[in-house]
This record gives C-alpha cells, sequence and structure tokens, in this order.
C-alpha cells in the first residue's frame, strides 16, 4: 500500500507543470562535438565515467537493467528493484546526501521533477557528477530518456537496439477517436487518481487503441468524482495494482451504483502491474501496451 501511494505521489511529481516551461533547458545531443546536455542545461562530453553509479528513482534503474549495466550500481533508493547487496541510499525526496558522498560515485542519474533540485546542487557542490533526465510525459520522453541513459552508459549502440522493435510495434492507431472504447485508468481508491492526457499513460492507452476517459483534463493525474466516471461510462476500468488495498478497488465496482457502467456491466474491470504503469522504461511501456490491447479485445 504505502510502494502504491508512494509511486503514484511520484507520478504526481514527475507531471507537475513547470512555473518557467518555456524557457526550460532541453536534453539534447550534439553528435559532431559528442556532448550531452542534461534537463537543468548542464552539458557533458561523452565519454563519461559510469563505473560507480547512484540511482536517484525506480524508473532509471530499471533501465540500467534493461542495458545490462546494473552491476555498476552502487547506491540505489528504497524503491529501486535490484538484486544483490547494494546500498539504500534513502527515498527519492531526501536521499542521505552521507551515505551517497560515502559511496564514492562517479555519476549520480536523477529525474529533474522526481528528485529534488536542492539535492542535485548540493550534490554538484561537492563535486560529484549528477546528470539529470528530463520529464516523462510521453512515450517520446520514455524514448529519449532510455537513448540518453545509453550514451551516459556507453551502451548507445544496445538502447538503439532495444527501441529499434518497440518503435516498430507503435503504430499509430487509424480509427476514428470517437469510435474507440473508452478506458479509465485507476491509479489510487480515495481519491479516484487517474491520469490526463499530457501523460505517458495516456500514450499507453491511445497505443493500444483506447481512448482516455480523462483525456480532456488539463492536469496530468486528476481525480474525477463517482458521477463523473458513472456519466462518462468507459468500456474499460484498468486498475494499478495497489498491494492491501487493490482487492478493495475491485470491490468498490460492485457496488450498485455503478451497476449500469459498461465496464463493470461488461466484466471490463482488470488489475495491471503496477510497474508496468507507474515506472515509465521502454520496456514497461511496449509491455502496458500489449496487455492493455488484450484487454480491449
Amino acid at each position: 500500500m504505502l510502494i502504491a501511494f508512494l509511486s503514484i505521489i511520484v507520478l504526481s511529481l514527475i507531471g507537475c507543470p513547470q512555473g518557467n516551461e518555456k524557457n526550460a533547458p532541453v536534453q539534447k545531443a550534439d553528435l559532431s562535438v559528442n556532448v550531452i546536455t542534461d534537463a537543468t542545461g548542464i552539458s557533458f562530453t561523452l565519454p563519461i565515467t559510469s563505473q560507480r553509479i547512484i540511482s536517484l528513482a525506480p524508473a532509471i534503474t530499471e533501465n540500467i537493467k534493461i542495458l545490462n549495466a546494473h552491476n555498476r550500481i552502487v547506491g540505489r533508493t528504497d524503491f529501486c528493484k535490484l538484486e544483490g547487496k547494494v546500498v539504500s541510499i534513502g527515498n527519492l525526496l531526501e536521499p542521505s546526501i552521507e551515505k551517497m558522498v560515502e559511496l564514492k560515485p562517479d555519476l549520480v542519474l536523477a529525474s529533474k521533477d522526481g528528485n529534488r533540485p536542492q539535492i542535485v546542487e548540493k550534490l554538484r557542490s561537492l563535486g560529484i557528477t549528477v546528470f539529470v533526465f528530463g520529464e516523462t510525459n510521453s512515450w517520446k520522453d520514455i524514448e529519449s530518456n532510455f537513448r540518453l541513459c545509453g550514451k551516459l552508459l556507453d551502451k548507445a549502440d544496445e538502447a538503439e537496439g532495444i527501441l529499434k522493435p518497440i518503435k516498430a510495434e507503435l503504430l499509430p492507431v487509424s480509427s476514428v477517436a470517437s469510435a474507440l472504447p473508452k478506458v479509465f485508468v485507476q491509479l489510487n481508491v480515495t481519491p479516484l487518481m487517474t491520469a490526463g492526457r499530457n501523460t505517458f499513460i495516456n500514450d499507453i492507452m491511445n497505443y493500444a487503441g483506447g481512448r482516455n476517459v480523462a483525456a480532456d483534463s488539463i492536469l496530468p493525474w486528476p481525480t474525477l468524482s463517482i458521477e463523473e466516471i458513472i456519466l462518462r461510462n468507459p468500456h474499460i476500468i484498468i486498475i494499478s495494482d495497489m498491494g492491501q488495498i487493490t482487492a478493495q478497488a475491485k470491490q468498490m465496482w460492485q457496488q450498485e451504483r455503478f451497476a449500469g457502467v459498461s465496464a463493470v456491466k461488461n466484466k471490463k474491470v482488470y488489475v495491471m502491474n503496477a510497474d508496468l504503469i507507474c515506472q515509465p522504461t521502454p520496456v514497461n511501456f511496449i509491455k502496458a501496451v500489449r496487455q492493455m490491447r488484450e484487454y480491449l479485445k
């Protein structure tokens, strides 16, 4: 329950709009001089040393694992899934500076909106190299961050090899949007939180051939009232696995007031592994799309 709740908090952090987005630095790679720039505007000349890595976010850890470089990780957060005795440096918002310094990393990988700027600045003031990945609001963001991770780890070719078949599978849906089945993705029980249009979860629904019932929301992670959900009448309901409260979430839809909702009436309420829709990596993204396509059949 705690992990599911914190996952939603992290998603909210990733999705929060920045006060000065128009002037925010853009991650980019200058192939002519082999320089990449992170989300805070700091430039790095490749290759850089990346044999002792601290990962400050679960999705970053997963990307490193996908690139088969997990043996380089010497520090990770409490919520990173990693086998072996790798030191935990605490949570995403308040990691231990002292522990990180003791680990003598040559590279710390952080997320601009998942980790506090003060933490990044403090580490840099201590002479520690920190690369900050940008937002993951879409498939394009996930793809870009993974490609940058490959460059940082000197695994650019491997990254491209992983991305190529995934991109080939992510074909645009040709059907008229209004004809697509409506999908509600449930990220919490109280309040009923879901994903708005400017999120990678919205992209998962689109590539799967569904239509997000909350796509009209200007918020990345809006909450909907019970009345709104009944009115929007989703054809499919997908519950993000919330651990101990997943059963409560499923039971909620059996209440009489939801009897007329298409997804409930046609027994189209499903539970999806939270990692697939809460940890934005290329592999999780395509797995979520595939699974959602099955639900939509």
